[in-house]
């Protein structure tokens, strides 16, 4: 229903008249002055003041347009950063490095590679790199998924965090970074990306160490 004493024919007739007034009047007195100079002045005079018009009215109209192709590659810089951020990558991954272990789900977070130190180490009889190798091969208790677990310790009176993979350790958090992942231990999510590399022998026939690294995940 229609407000009483509503009249959009009238009112939109008044903005619109209102509008024109507001555009058309610098306009008409630039033209009415322009024509003035040429009379009283010169021809010349008035060529000039049209040219310096229309240039400032150029530039304006470049000055608008920059501003607005720059407002419009900010959205899509943020809309692509925000489709990069909930891509997925894939459940698992062979590379001729090694058999890696990666989590499904969006990318986010703060990720903190890590060189799992102390792995040609033994635990108890059982020798650390006999373990990467396995996983390594996919072989025994690693034919299916490996998780990478971490647990905080004290070794030679100092602090330490042990790295498993499932039931066995395969060595420690590098000196350099166990302070900050004690420190934030309360924003550590998850640990991925597990990465075994190495084996086989150099051209002098010294055996190759196996090695290990993964992704630390914090909030």
């Amino acid at each position: 229903m229609m407000k009483q004493g509503y009249r959009p024919e009238k009112n939109s007739r008044k903005r619109k008249s209102g509008g024109s007034r507001g555009l058309s009047w610098p306009l008409l007195v630039w033209i009415v002055f322009i024509i003035v100079v040429s009379f009283a002045v010169s021809a010349d005079a008035g060529l000039l003041i049209l040219l310096a018009g229309l240039l400032f009215l150029g530039l304006r109209w470049a000055l608008k347009k920059d501003r607005e192709i720059a407002k419009r590659k900010k959205v899509k810089r943020s809309s692509s950063a925000s489709q990069q951020l909930e891509r997925e990558t894939p459940a698992s991954v062979n590379t001729s490095s090694g058999y890696g272990i990666e989590y499904v789900g969006p990318q986010s977070g703060e990720r903190v590679p890590v060189k799992v130190a102390g792995v040609t180490f033994a635990n108890g009889r059982r020798q650390r790199q006999t373990i990467l190798r396995e996983i390594y091969w996919r072989d025994k208790n690693y034919s299916g998924s490996v998780s990478v677990t971490l647990r905080p310790v004290e070794y030679e009176g100092k602090r330490a965090i042990e790295v498993w993979a499932n039931e066995e350790q395969i060595g420690y958090i590098p000196k350099s970074q166990t302070d900050y992942f004690i420190e934030n231990w309360n924003r550590l999510i998850e640990c991925k990306d597990l990465k075994v590399y190495g084996g086989g022998k150099k051209e002098t026939g010294e055996e190759i160490s196996f090695g290990a690294s993964f992704v630390a995940i914090f909030d």
